[in-house]
């Protein structure tokens, strides 16, 4: 007998708070602030305080570089300058990096996700 999908079971995860570190698809809304940062730490006259405005706007970044000082709390400014003072530019590039990777992640699940399944050849 075929029992039907449940889609309760399916909502409930979906709607889960995940940790201020982990990527979910309300972060992909980030990407124009991604942009300015990469756009931003290309540019040799930009300054820390910029870097750290910026940052501010990518609240999963913010909490992944907090994070990485072994801080679990909220994000302020002056833990997330903090954060970057202790991390440095190498910090923040790898933190940064595993960002990018998470996001492509995510869209790429979203969009396998939105894709209807087609049956194979034959079956």
């Amino acid at each position: 007998m075929n029992r039907p999908r449940r889609p309760a079971a399916r909502a409930a995860t979906s709607t889960r708070r995940a940790p201020a570190w982990e990527v979910t698809p309300a972060d992909l809304e980030c990407l124009d602030a991604v942009r300015s940062l990469l756009s931003a730490l290309n540019n040799a006259y930009v300054s820390t305080r910029q870097i750290h405005t910026l940052i501010l706007t990518i609240p999963v970044l913010a909490a992944r570089c907090v994070r990485r000082i072994g801080s679990k709390g909220a994000v302020t400014s002056e833990l997330l300058e903090k954060a970057l003072t202790s991390i440095g530019n190498l910090g923040l590039e790898t933190e940064l990096l595993g960002l990018l990777e998470d996001l492509t992640t995510c869209r790429a699940d979203l969009d396998e996700q939105s894709q209807p399944r087609s049956e194979p050849p034959g079956g």
